[in-house]
């Protein structure tokens, strides 16, 4: 799910399916990786590895967060967010892992993971 950011698109994965009342999810953020800028090496991802990363890539766990599942929901309707292809099942496990690995998860976000 790209989202616009100051004229640049990210693109966010999904870690969970939406739970409970309020139907909350966990989104994380991928963030290209530019030499000599300091950034979460926990989970880096590679060119090709997803047909939105073009660039080395990791894994923003910094920027991880819950998410109203109606929120981005309307998102899509509204065309403020924009679902791209489904990553591969083994990509989505190394991203999960890396969140429960991560210094930068906050700890309600693993909690609820």
């Amino acid at each position: 799910m790209p989202t616009e950011d100051s004229g640049r698109m990210h693109l966010f994965v999904v870690l969970r399916d939406p739970a409970g009342p309020q139907r909350l999810t966990v989104v994380v953020q991928i963030n290209s990786a530019r030499p000599g800028k300091k950034y979460d090496r926990t989970c880096m991802l590679h060119a090709g590895e997803h047909e939105f990363i073009k660039h080395p890539s990791y894994v923003n766990y910094r920027k991880c967060r819950l998410e109203f599942a109606e929120v981005l929901e309307r998102g899509i309707k509204s065309g403020r967010y924009k679902e791209k292809a489904r990553i591969d099942a083994g990509l989505f496990e190394r991203i999960l892992a890396g969140a429960a690995r991560s210094k930068s998860t906050r700890q309600y976000v693993k909690e609820y993971l």
